[in-house]
């Protein structure tokens, strides 16, 4: 029996739960749907539903909200995309995710991808990893979007012989001056990093221009 999960905000969706089919249809429909106490046990604990499961067609329907917040994911509705979000809204590139952008003098610098929060925040995320003796910062320059200039948010202390996952923040006021209301508008982002010594501020290194397309 195929199983299917629906229900987010009162509204009906369905997602294939060996993998995300697409669906082009849009409107309303009457079906009959069969009630027959169906139980949801994740890693073998019984989840409770505000909503109860149903059976369509041979295909078990179970709610996408309820299912997500079980396997500890955080589900989102983009009413203006008709999207459920589940977990990290990870968007993908042609720019590789965990890709280097920045290998040198034991400080290793990785894309992981672009990705929004349930508030609708959006970050370019970074693994930095600093393989040397001193303590760095990371901050960028010249943040260009969509080949417009922009001022991102960011500043990342690693201290030495330590590892740092961290974003570069795009503050959502200033994507909107700037026609960006959405993560699917970034087309691509360019900027350089600018590492130097936390302690004295000296062995300060600006990095060649890097691009992420997406």
């Amino acid at each position: 029996m195929k199983i299917k999960f629906w229900g987010l905000c009162c509204i009906s969706m369905a997602l294939c739960f060996s993998g995300v089919s697409a669906f082009a249809k849009t409107g309303s429909q009457k079906i009959d749907a069969v009630y027959n106490n169906i139980k949801i046990v994740v890693d073998g604990k019984e989840v409770s539903t505000s909503t109860e499961p149903f059976i369509y067609n041979g295909t078990t329907y179970l709610p996408v909200r309820a299912i997500g917040e079980a396997l500890g994911k955080d589900v989102r509705w983009d009413f203006q995309t008709n999207t459920v979000y589940i977990g990290s809204e990870q968007l993908s590139a042609s720019n590789s995710a965990n890709e280097v952008i920045y290998d040198s003098n034991g400080i290793i610098v990785t894309y992981t991808g672009l990705s929004v929060n349930n508030f609708g925040e959006i970050n370019v995320n970074l693994n930095i990893e600093n393989n040397t003796d001193k303590n760095y910062t990371f901050q960028v320059r010249d943040f260009s979007l969509n080949d417009i200039m922009f001022e991102p948010i960011f500043s990342c202390d690693v201290v030495s012989g330590k590892k740092a996952v961290d974003g570069i923040y795009l503050p959502l006021w200033s994507l909107n001056d700037i026609g960006v209301s959405k993560a699917e508008d970034i087309k691509n982002v360019e900027f350089s990093l600018h590492i130097f010594n936390s302690k004295d501020w000296n062995d300060a290194v600006d990095t060649e221009q890097i691009t992420i397309n997406f």
